[in-house]
């Protein structure tokens, strides 16, 4: 029984991408819902609504599977596009993007102590610890809260709690910049204004345009990185001595780039729309995680805090890109990359249709990841002191 239903949600996770497109498309919804939202919003119905129709075993089985198809299929997509994109475009934005990053990570340690200084006297006893928290996990990610969490030898249960709240605003906030972001940020923040020709791939699921020779090839190329990039990151694990994701997107970034600029794969066609349609997996997967029963008992005054937090930085974000005259692509992908983590960069910019500014924000995204332990801490620290 457990065999049979691992081979039913793989069956189920490959193929309904591509049913729920082509139904897109069909009902001509297309220009108001993109495929990648139309998964992420299922991925967390389903999730949500499986603790109520099967056995808490079985249960944790559908959640492993849901992670392994996530991680592997956002594994894939990453080298797939980038090794088949334009260095030279590149190298164009790394100077803007970075200006925009440092713009994103400033507002975040400032909002942060803030916070600390408003609500020094409040109910969270734990307050300095879940900032540094916070200020990890929007600047790098999960595994910068993990690790911060240790250092500042957090409360058991408390990483558990936090990550539940996170899940879910930052969740809630991918949703809304996958749905509505293009619409209301088009209306207050400049046009992007591409620096040559701009990168950019119709994405319609379509079954001529894979050449199938081509995807073999590349996808070989791809698991032959991922392959070599696994190494250093199971040499050097995490703080929980698990494989080390940073050093694993890192490496796996590098190996991709050195493909495109030395490898054949630039001018494959197809390679990239089955890029697209592997992130389509990932979002179904990565949405069927966002489990909310977490919340149920006491995390309400936690989520309170959290979605105050993500809230108000978002707000100051999007003021100070205002001021600086930033434009829409170059936010929401930038906001992508603190907020939300590599892995949904290469949704945004599939979003957007601007393959530009993808190995930039990941670059950053990834530096990301390398300065949020350093800045969570230091955060905590100064916490203490107001």
């Amino acid at each position: 029984m457990d065999l049979f239903l691992l081979l039913a949600q793989l069956l189920l996770f490959l193929a309904l991408p591509y049913f729920l497109a082509k139904l897109n498309a069909f009902l001509g919804l297309e220009k108001y819902l993109s495929n990648i939202i139309i998964c992420y919003a299922l991925g967390m119905l389903l999730g949500n609504a499986q603790p109520l129709v099967l056995p808490e075993a079985l249960g944790v089985q559908t959640t492993e599977t849901a992670k392994l198809m996530a991680f592997v299929s956002v594994l894939l997509a990453l080298p797939l596009l980038l090794m088949t994109s334009d260095l030279r475009a590149w190298l164009r934005y790394l100077g803007h993007l970075g200006k925009v990053f440092f713009i994103m990570l400033g507002s975040t340690v400032i909002l942060a102590l803030a916070f600390a200084y408003a609500l020094a006297h409040g109910p969270y006893e734990e307050l300095p610890t879940v900032l540094g928290m916070f200020t990890g996990v929007y600047i790098g990610g999960t595994p910068n809260m993990v690790a911060i969490s240790q250092a500042l030898k957090a409360p058991d249960g408390l990483f558990v709690l936090l990550n539940a709240t996170d899940v879910l605003c930052s969740g809630l906030y991918f949703l809304l910049l996958l749905s509505l972001g293009n619409s209301l940020l088009g209306r207050l923040l400049p046009k992007f204004q591409p620096k040559g020709e701009l990168e950019e791939e119709k994405l319609s699921i379509s079954l001529e345009q894979y050449n199938v020779k081509q995807i073999i090839w590349a996808t070989a190329l791809a698991l032959l990185v991922l392959g070599i990039s696994v190494l250093p990151a199971l040499y050097w694990p995490d703080a929980q001595g698990e494989i080390n994701s940073s050093i694993l997107l890192l490496s796996l970034s590098t190996g991709s780039i050195l493909l495109a600029v030395f490898g054949p794969s630039k001018d494959w066609r197809g390679v990239y729309p089955f890029a697209d349609y592997l992130l389509l997996v990932f979002g179904l997967g990565a949405g069927y995680l966002a489990n909310f029963s977490d919340l149920a008992q006491d995390g309400g005054s936690y989520l309170l805090l959290n979605a105050s937090f993500l809230g108000l930085l978002l707000l100051l974000q999007l003021f100070l890109a205002y001021i600086f005259r930033i434009d829409r692509d170059s936010f929401m992908i930038c906001s992508t990359a603190t907020v939300m983590g590599p892995p949904f960069v290469a949704q945004v910019s599939s979003s957007l249709k601007n393959r530009s500014l993808l190995a930039p924000a990941i670059a950053f995204s990834l530096l990301g990841l390398a300065l949020a332990n350093y800045l969570g801490v230091l955060v905590a620290y100064l916490a203490e002191l107001l």
